[in-house]
């Protein structure tokens, strides 16, 4: 039997709108059964859909579970899985689960099995096998470690309109131009609000090109096919790069096999850098020991006019030499631009009294509605006097703080530096920048504490900008790498300005943490579950002979070798 739990989300303006719509008078219309609160006999039904079964009804349990009664016979696979309810939602949760299991001849369930999971739109699900006939019931609990929900874009605000056979995408010109000089001069005369026919496109092609060009979660291999098509059909050569990277690093196939598929996708710039790679690292010469016929396998075409020229390169460059510029560089914005077509996709951003010149698309999808506005429709940034403070702490300038930022949301997503974390948490917030205060909550994650104190502001920083997954990440870390941070946090002084919420998850994950699984999710999703417990299920993981890094003494910066964070 087959078991799926379905997980639906909404997104929080949804709800908070289904929220103001109910009421007592419209429950009561609705429903025969029901009863205002504070009545203790107040019920709710859910119910969940079972591969092979149906709908079972549910219940509460007295702890506040939600309890599920599947048939007896043949109990052996549940498949533990998640649905969003949206098809254009990106999610992810990591959690730690933990698996109870219990006998009719007692009432107590017993922990047998748990740790940290990864479940998702894109990920296989946790298959719980259940191999002991004294086994009457598993119980399940969770608690959340990261949680990502990321809406793609709709695309119903922009300066131009695309017209398909089927639809119509409103998109930013200068978005589009930035990622393909191709498109840049295809839409050179477009006007604001012009609608440009796209002819036989496929729309469903051309917005996966969108979700890469946007900055969203939606992963690159999703539609590769789809994605692929559009950008090499509107040349888009930093998607192009993106897709080769992918390609030349994916660890699933073998280097011929990989060549076969950029083949099929018409990708000579990835044929191009697999064969220059495999050359320079000496594998080529290898494969074509090992019998490789490389002409009569990819065709005289491909061999004459990629293969080989790949191959010469990679003999004469010195190793480690890049086989060609990335089409995205890093630039300077304090020059203005060199011709009229870049001219019309940039808007002056004012730093103290310093000009920028930014693409308008970038500015538009990470929200530029919270800036000054000058005479002439430039940007300007109000410097805060806690910002100048945050600044002057690490002895830079706004200026650099906010060229740091652009360099990061550009395309090519220079990595931030740690010192500049905070006050561009600082700036971000203040301009509602979502995108970027998400990416700079990722960066907050990945800093291992390094003292009690450090470990107080992860906190403070979690509280002060509502950052729940910093704060699940660092109250998981309470229970795990960092145990040894906790007890000298609880007793700080700086500890009692923490909320009471806050310091109730802190003290809860101290005195009754659970304790399961390491800092990453794990890869062995098939759980055997027996009453007396399995070993089998975590041993390979639990195994320091398969450790890495154990000789290095760097426990008090980065954890326990589990943790790679």
């Amino acid at each position: 039997m087959q078991a799926v739990a379905n997980k639906s989300m909404e997104s929080e303006n949804s709800d908070e709108s289904l929220l103001a719509a109910l009421s007592a008078v419209t429950c009561a219309e609705e429903f025969t059964d029901f009863i205002p609160l504070p009545a203790i006999d107040y019920k709710i039904v859910f119910s969940v859909s079972v591969a092979g079964i149906g709908i079972l009804p549910a219940e509460f349990a007295g702890n506040g579970a939600i309890r599920f009664h599947l048939p007896a016979e043949e109990t052996t696979n549940i498949n533990i899985t998640g649905e969003g309810k949206f098809s254009n939602l990106e999610w992810k949760y990591i959690m730690q689960m933990r698996f109870r299991v219990g006998t009719a001849e007692s009432d107590t369930d017993r922990v047998v099995d748990g740790d940290l999971f990864e479940i998702g739109k894109r990920y296989p699900p946790i298959v719980i096998r259940i191999n002991d006939e004294n086994i009457r019931r598993v119980r399940i609990e969770v608690k959340f470690v990261e949680m990502l929900h990321n809406f793609l874009p709709k695309f119903e605000y922009g300066d131009i309109t695309l017209k398909f056979k089927d639809e119509t995408l409103q998109v930013y010109k200068a978005l589009l131009s930035l990622h393909s000089n191709y498109m840049a001069e295809k839409l050179k005369h477009a006007e604001e609000g012009v609608v440009v026919d796209m002819g036989d496109t496929n729309a469903n092609d051309f917005k996966e090109l969108l979700y890469q060009i946007y900055p969203t979660k939606r992963p690159i291999w999703a539609n590769l096919k789809g994605l692929t098509r559009a950008a090499v059909g509107f040349q888009a050569d930093g998607i192009i790069d993106r897709i080769t990277s992918y390609i030349v690093n994916y660890e699933s196939m073998y280097m011929e096999q990989k060549i076969t598929e950029a083949i099929k996708l018409e990708l000579p710039n990835a044929i191009e850098e697999l064969v220059y790679k495999a050359e320079q690292d000496g594998y080529w010469v290898d494969i074509i020991r090992n019998g490789l016929n490389p002409e009569l396998e990819y065709g005289d075409a491909i061999y004459n006019c990629i293969i080989l020229p790949a191959v010469a390169k990679a003999k004469s460059l010195p190793l480690g030499t890049p086989v060609r510029d990335q089409f995205f560089k890093e630039i300077n914005f304090r020059n203005p631009p060199k011709n009229d077509l870049d001219n019309n996709d940039t808007v002056i951003l004012i730093v103290n009294g310093t000009k920028l010149y930014v693409n308008k698309g970038i500015m538009k999808v990470n929200n530029d509605t919270m800036f000054g506005r000058g005479n002439k429709g430039e940007m300007i940034v109000q410097v805060s006097c806690e910002l100048a403070e945050e600044c002057a702490k690490i002895n830079k300038t706004p200026l650099y703080i906010v060229e740091a930022l652009l360099q990061h949301i550009y395309p090519w997503n220079k990595p931030i530096e740690s010192i500049l974390l905070r006050p561009l948490l600082l700036f971000c917030t203040a301009y509602h920048m979502e995108n970027a205060i998400n990416s700079i909550e990722n960066y907050l994650i990945q800093e291992p504490p390094i003292s009690p104190e450090r470990f107080i502001e992860y906190f403070e920083l979690a509280e002060k900008y509502n950052l729940e997954n910093l704060l699940r990440r660092n109250l998981h870390r309470i229970e795990n790498s960092c145990r040894h941070f906790a007890l000298p946090m609880i007793n700080h002084a700086d500890f009692m300005k923490l909320t009471e919420r806050t310091r109730s998850q802190i003290l809860d994950r101290f005195c009754s943490g659970w304790g399961v699984g390491g800092m990453n999710p794990t890869k062995r999703l098939s759980r055997l579950l027996t009453i007396e417990g399995n070993e089998g299920n975590t041993a390979v993981e639990q195994d320091k002979k398969l450790s890495t890094f154990m000789e290095i003494d760097s426990q008090a910066a980065f954890g326990s070798s589990e943790e790679i964070n």
